[in-house]
């Protein structure tokens, strides 16, 4: 479990060095991707630690600060990129994640977590990923997301949404979804999405609360900053942003302390 966070967090230090370094958008992009993954990685991993790690009475109270800390990030970041911008270069949002992670990684390098359950070592794992891991439907997935999302985006803008270019795209996403569920259901519990959740009504409405929810959060973090921002500061938007945020986090704790109070 130690090393695991050890490499998503590695992962995550060369996707923001990437970023930073970057020469292109292209280039950009991968980058992100990279950080992405480490950063996904990272959460998870976080919360596992701690589940595994500390007493079960007191998992509740570190989790939330887990969580209250990834949350104070979205406040604080935008004011901090502003400033970094406006006085350094943009390419030190993401540098500057390198000094605070390499810190971390020395502190991973010292302690000692424990797992969970014995595990083998790491190389019988890597001989043995190919049986763990699903990547080929990770890949058909992936592929049905990446070629909507680009018809989405490239849609009315560079190509009408009747071109061959659009019609490509969408069918394509259309095939690779279908031969993605044909194929999940053919690995069953190996699979991306195991089959054994199929049936199970939590699983499916937690996951439909948090793509609405994720939803509506993505629509206020990239459409705000293009349509109610444009004419601002690099430092005065990110305060504007989490002024507009700050009503959010006033009705959830109100609503939080009604709910403990019935």
């Amino acid at each position: 479990m130690q090393w695991s966070f050890f490499v998503f967090l590695v992962l995550f230090e060369i996707g923001s060095l990437v970023c930073g370094a970057t020469p292109s958008s292209l280039i950009f992009i991968m980058g992100r991707v990279i950080a992405g993954i480490g950063s996904a990685g990272m959460m998870s991993g976080g919360l596992t630690i701690i589940a595994g790690s500390v007493p079960l009475e007191k998992r509740p109270a570190l989790m939330g600060l887990v969580i209250g800390l990834a949350n104070s990030g979205s406040v604080c970041g935008p004011v901090l990129g502003g400033v970094l911008t406006d006085y350094a270069n943009w390419r030190w949002t993401f540098y500057i994640n390198l000094q605070i992670g390499g810190v971390v990684l020395l502190f991973l390098a010292w302690c000692e977590i424990p797992d969970q359950v014995p595990k083998p070592s790491p190389m019988a794992v890597i001989a043995k990923l190919h049986t763990y891991l699903d990547f080929t439907g990770f890949l058909l997935c992936a592929g049905a997301a990446v070629s909507f999302l680009t018809a989405l985006e490239l849609g009315g803008n560079e190509y009408a949404f009747n071109s061959p270019t659009m019609i490509g795209l969408f069918c394509g996403s259309a095939v690779a979804l279908v031969t993605f569920l044909a194929w999940n259901y053919r690995k069953g519990d190996d699979g991306l999405i195991p089959s054994s959740m199929d049936g199970k009504r939590l699983v499916w409405s937690a996951a439909a609360t948090n793509f609405t929810f994720v939803g509506s959060a993505m629509i206020q973090i990239y459409l705000l900053p293009l349509y109610i921002l444009p004419g601002s500061t690099r430092r005065h938007a990110g305060p504007e942003r989490d002024q507009r945020f700050a009503k959010h986090l006033v009705t959830a704790s109100f609503r939080l302390r009604r709910r403990r109070a019935s």
